[in-house]
């Protein structure tokens, strides 16, 4: 054989090689293109998304982050073996789709107890799941619409909000409580475009704050020392934290448009109530409408101790006239009457909303 001939049957060879490759490939692509289109036309449920919380432009997710301070939420690498692993209960049979672990508290035998008992049988559930829940606001969850949780605290209120379809923006200045929400957006697998976690104190000013957290009890952890302990008694230790105005944080807010998506803010200070409030005049003169947030009403609940008022160094009042002065109407549930100046509300919590 020449070495002419060699060549010519190499070359023959090759390309028959080339072509049963390129045959193989245009195969494979188009089964992969097949199951491509099928999972476009049924996407699992983890993959369904609220189209109101997600960019039209491109179709990712929508941050609920700021500028203004960074997130806390849980960081590749995160794990449990710092808490010695978890102790944690299921709400799933009071119809809230969250498990609970609860922070380490005076309380924390009482619940973990619970919190084993639901784990191990059906229709066991700790009495605090769904803590806070409106049932005026299911709706609005089902439309992906955002709440602001100022003194969140161990998480108690924004679980439910977050089982029911809502993004949450949470405030929260006790470390421990910050490492106990965390925990439970961990073993929950939640989202930063879910659940916006902010180790911070919301005032009127944005820096660092003092706060005060009771032994034991830092749900009752106030800016004012003797606030701190009206309730509880006992002693409480101080801290110095960030502290951070809304108006702030909307401004600096990765999304502007979040700022049109919030339908409610929840507050719970320990009567630094007013302060929360002056921080974010700017977003409550000029709220979302109802058409902004599909035929929902804005609304902010917020708590209403005059005690702590007072041992806060505000009259009671300030805060209701401050917020009607901005055209709210104060009551004491969704769709009771007014509260007319100079009556005061008999209740736990005031709901400011504009009619």
């Amino acid at each position: 054989m020449t070495l002419l001939k060699f060549r010519r049957k190499c070359l023959v060879f090759l390309a028959g090689l080339i072509m049963t490759a390129a045959l193989a490939l245009a195969l494979w692509g188009t089964t992969d293109g097949q199951q491509s289109s099928k999972s476009a036309i049924k996407p699992t449920a983890a993959r369904v998304e609220s189209s109101v919380t997600r960019r039209a432009e491109d179709g990712v997710p929508m941050s609920l982050a700021s500028t203004t301070l960074p997130l806390e939420n849980p960081k590749p690498g995160f794990s449990l073996l710092k808490d010695r692993g978890v102790v944690a209960g299921t709400c799933a049979d009071t119809g809230y789709e969250y498990i609970f672990s609860f922070a380490e508290d005076l309380r924390t035998e009482e619940w973990d107890k619970v919190a084993v008992k639901s784990h191990r049988n059906k229709g066991v559930s700790n009495s605090l799941c769904g803590y806070g829940f409106h049932n005026e606001h299911a709706a609005a969850g089902m439309a992906g619409h955002i709440m602001i949780d100022i003194g969140a605290n161990m998480g108690l209120s924004l679980f439910p909000y977050f089982a029911k379809g809502w993004k949450i923006i949470a405030f929260e200045p006790v470390l421990d409580n910050i490492n106990t929400i965390r925990r439970n957006i961990f073993i929950n697998g939640v989202r930063e475009d879910q659940i916006a976690l902010v180790h911070a104190a919301v005032s009127d000013t944005n820096g660092n704050i003092t706060i005060y957290a009771p032994k034991g009890r830092t749900d009752n952890t106030a800016i004012s020392k003797v606030s701190s302990t009206t309730n509880v008694g006992g002693k409480a230790d101080a801290y110095e934290v960030p502290a951070v105005t809304i108006d702030s944080y909307l401004h600096g807010a990765l999304e502007p448009r979040i700022r049109k998506m919030i339908a409610l803010v929840k507050i719970d200070t320990q009567g630094h109530e007013l302060n929360v409030l002056q921080g974010m005049e700017k977003f409550l003169s000029d709220p979302p409408t109802k058409e902004d947030l599909g035929g929902v009403t804005f609304s902010v609940i917020a708590e209403y101790a005059p005690n702590l008022q007072i041992a806060s160094g505000h009259d009671p009042d300030e805060m209701l006239q401050f917020m009607r002065g901005l055209g709210y109407v104060v009551r004491c549930e969704y769709g009771g009457d007014p509260i007319i100046h100079p009556n005061r509300p008999i209740c736990a919590d005031v709901i400011f909303t504009r009619d």
